[in-house]
């Protein structure tokens, strides 16, 4: 959807618009500092998250090869955990982030946006 986000193909993205009154997050007059703090937040996240993400998959025991295909039970086994944890963490971490202040502060960024798309999650 990125290229929706910035804006490349603006006629194909406003043919599927359901909310056709609602303006585009870039049409807004604070686009720029808001993606700016959008990229800020998606870079520190790639930075902490994602090797979280690698190390907790490890201990798990997903294994993280490219040499053979996984069979189908080894795909169904893992996305049954993964979107489990997915829903315990993204509660549980975005419960923690709204109870403590310091957390807070660099969290309630995503609260800045009044339309849900990816980056903003």
């Amino acid at each position: 959807m990125l290229p929706g986000y910035l804006n490349w193909f603006p006629s194909f993205y406003e043919k599927y618009k359901v909310n056709k009154e609602a303006t585009w997050p870039w049409e807004r007059p604070n686009w720029k500092l808001m993606r700016r703090k959008m990229i800020y937040n998606l870079i520190i996240n790639q930075v902490f998250i994602f090797p979280l993400f690698l190390s907790f998959s490890s201990i798990l025991g997903i294994k993280q090869r490219f040499t053979d295909f996984p069979s189908f039970w080894e795909i169904f086994w893992q996305l049954c955990v993964i979107y489990f944890l997915d829903d315990t963490f993204f509660y549980w971490g975005h419960r923690t982030f709204h109870t403590f202040k310091c957390l807070y502060k660099m969290h309630k960024i995503h609260h800045e946006y009044d339309k849900v798309f990816t980056f903003t999650t």
